[in-house]
Parts: C-alpha cells; sequence; structure tokens
C-alpha cells in the first residue's frame, strides 16, 4: 500500500450505509425478558485448583435435548487479564424456572485453552453456530503480540475458529482457522474481534470489527474462500492452525452521532435466502454504555446493503447485574439460539461479570424494523 492512498480505499461500503445512519435515534424500546443470570459464584472448575473464576461472562450457547450449553469467557486472574472458554450445562428447566438468579452450583470445564501464537494471551467472546451441518466456534484470540503493540504495527488480536465434534459423549473443540484480511491491509489492522462466519446461498462471509491503526473501528463483512473444498475433518487436529484470507471488506454501517463505537453482537438470524436479521452493539459518547440494536441485511454474491435498522435500541442495561460490574453499565450479547418459531434465547455478558439470558420474539423487533425501513 503506497503511503499515499487511505487503507479506506480498500473497503466498499454497503448500500443503505448512510441513509441507516440518518435513521438512528438515541432511545430505547427494550424488548428483551430476562430469565436468568449466572456468575461465578453458581460455578466449580474442574480439573483446576482455584475452584471459582475472578469473573464469567460473554457467554455463547446452544440447546440440546432437554440441555442448554453454555460458553462463557472465563477470567482466573486480574493480572494479566487472560481468558479462557468454558463449558456449563443446566438443565432446560431450571432456566425457565421462577427467579431471576440460578442458586445451584454447576460444574465447569474449560474447553478452549490458550496454546497457540494466535491465542495465547486469551480466548475471548466465543460466538458458537451451525455452518454446513457443523457446530462451529469462532472467537477473539490475543496473540503472542498483545503485548508488544506499543511498537505499533503489530495486529495484536485476530478471529480464531474451533470445530467440535463428539467423544465419550462429550464436546470436543479443535481450533482449525485463523482469519486476517488480505495482505494489503497489512501492517493497518492493529486488532480484529466481534467475528462469526456466515453462509448465504453458496458463498461465506466473515462478520468482524477490525481496528485500524489510527484507532478507528470498522463494521464490516469479508468475503471467504469456498469452504466446500477444503478438508473440515474436525477429529484430528492440525499441525498448523489453518491461515484464511478474508476478502472483498464492506464496512456496513457506521457508529451513530451519539456513539463512539458499534460491533456485531451475536450471530444473525436466516430470515430466508440471502436475507438476514444482524445485531449490532453500540457505545455511547455521554457514559460509554453498551446498548443493542438491529440491522436488516440483504447479502448476496454481488450485493451487502442494509434493508432496515432499528431506529432505537432494542437491548439496554436496566437491571442491578447489567449496570454494576467490571465494565458498568454493559449487555455484551454474544449467544443466540431459537426455541420456537418467534422466541429466541439471547446470552450476553452483564457488566462484563456475570452471564445473562434473556428471550425476546422476533416479531417485536420486525415491528421496530419497519420504522427504519430504507429499501
Amino acid at each position: 500500500m503506497s503511503y499515499k492512498q487511505s487503507y479506506m480505499d480498500f473497503f466498499q461500503r454497503a448500500d443503505g450505509y448512510y441513509e441507516a445512519e440518518e435513521k438512528r435515534l438515541y432511545g430505547t424500546k427494550d424488548v428483551v425478558k430476562r430469565i436468568k443470570f449466572l456468575s461465578r459464584e453458581n460455578i466449580i472448575l474442574r480439573d483446576y485448583p482455584v475452584r471459582e473464576p475472578v469473573s464469567v461472562f460473554n457467554p455463547a450457547l446452544f440447546l440440546e435435548d432437554e440441555r442448554v450449553y453454555i460458553y462463557a469467557r472465563i477470567i482466573i486472574g486480574y493480572y494479566l487479564y487472560i481468558s479462557s472458554i468454558a463449558e456449563i450445562v443446566i438443565d432446560k428447566n431450571e432456566l425457565f424456572s421462577e427467579g431471576l438468579f440460578l442458586s445451584k452450583k454447576y460444574y465447569a470445564t474449560i474447553k478452549i485453552t490458550p496454546d497457540n501464537k494466535y491465542d495465547i494471551n486469551g480466548t475471548e467472546d466465543p460466538r458458537i453456530y451451525v455452518i454446513d451441518d457443523k457446530l462451529l466456534m469462532t472467537y477473539c484470540g490475543r496473540s503472542i503480540n498483545y503485548y508488544y503493540r506499543r511498537y505499533g504495527g503489530l495486529q495484536f488480536t485476530a478471529p480464531l475458529s474451533a470445530y467440535s465434534y463428539r467423544r465419550d459423549n462429550q464436546y470436543v473443540w479443535v481450533k482449525k482457522e485463523v482469519y486476517y484480511l488480505t495482505g494489503d491491509l497489512k501492517g493497518y489492522i492493529i486488532e480484529d474481534r466481534d467475528a462469526f462466519i456466515v453462509k448465504s446461498g453458496n458463498e461465506y462471509y466473515l462478520f468482524h470489527r477490525p481496528t485500524m491503526i489510527d484507532g478507528k473501528k470498522l463494521l464490516v463483512i469479508s468475503r471467504l474462500p469456498d469452504y466446500s473444498k477444503e478438508d473440515n475433518s474436525v477429529e484430528k487436529k492440525y499441525k498448523e492452525i489453518r491461515i484464511v484470507k478474508a476478502y472483498n471488506p464492506v464496512e456496513v454501517l457506521p457508529p451513530a452521532k451519539f456513539e463512539i463505537k458499534n460491533g456485531w453482537a451475536m450471530p444473525p438470524i436466516r430470515v430466508k435466502d440471502g436475507l438476514f436479521l444482524a445485531f449490532v452493539h453500540g457505545v455511547d459518547h455521554e457514559i460509554e454504555a453498551y446498548r443493542l440494536y438491529a440491522i436488516l441485511l440483504k447479502i448476496t454474491k454481488n450485493e451487502i446493503a442494509v434493508e432496515a435498522v432499528t431506529p432505537t435500541y432494542i437491548m439496554e442495561p436496566r437491571l442491578l447485574p447489567e449496570i454494576m460490574g467490571d465494565r458498568p453499565y454493559t449487555i455484551f450479547p454474544t449467544g443466540l439460539w431459537k426455541v420456537s418459531e418467534d422466541k429466541y434465547l439471547i446470552a450476553y455478558g452483564a457488566g462484563d461479570h456475570s452471564v445473562g439470558i434473556g428471550m425476546f420474539n422476533i416479531n417485536d423487533i420486525y415491528e421496530i424494523l419497519e420504522a427504519g425501513r430504507i429499501y
């Protein structure tokens, strides 16, 4: 890249980019019913001398039979604030029992730990979803460069994916891929997170939020290579994690005038082929509170377009576990799972300290989207 050339020359902008920005309003119509909170006091770590983590937050989740699998980011200590990802399994009936706070203790099994140059300083903020009938987890890895970023020019976080398989009735996760934007942008991206993969038609896309060398954070969708020709068997571990080059990045939507940044939340809902309901967190200027809004995205081989945006937020911190914690006034949704025709579970970090689980009816979001329709 020439020093005279801006890195923004390499990013297209989605159709509806400017129109969606203009429709954003500072306000909230909260559509999420809070169901349960899970804290570190509910957890007993298996096979580890410290039985209770310092904090547990930013979870993915999925349902299987009558069990709820929660994959949460855990912190053992604050010195380097290095994260692992632990599996907590609870009965579905307990999730929907009366009361906001779980009273039982649950064993937590650490499933993802730092163990390579891409994530040795932390494995953070997992998202779990299904692609091509495979259960995937994409998380943010804090690389070997994380504590050397003062030297500049080094990307210090990147998204990684682990694939799952069953062994002895347990889920085993194998790290297989790390994602980087193509070489033209090398040296201009210092961080990349809030990531997951979406398939539309026969094409694969990486939703991610790179941070540029000047500190600007971009809400981006990039193309990925054709996975159908890759060896995606998971019952063996690669000697090296495969580097996957994302390309053709499209900036989807800027922060609103009242926000300092935005980023992808949980994986989207597929409405129909080529149309997705996606979720974005926004952080306001005044108190840096995290809130949630939604956008309707058209994704085809030739086009990425924002068709509608909820003018207001659809969720904000309002209960004590959400407004108190390591990061006050924070809800950070990372998990989503369908439970009926119209209802979805949402899992989120509450105050960067606890796990929150709620539920929403998708029709409530569609109703708000109509006021922010562009196409």
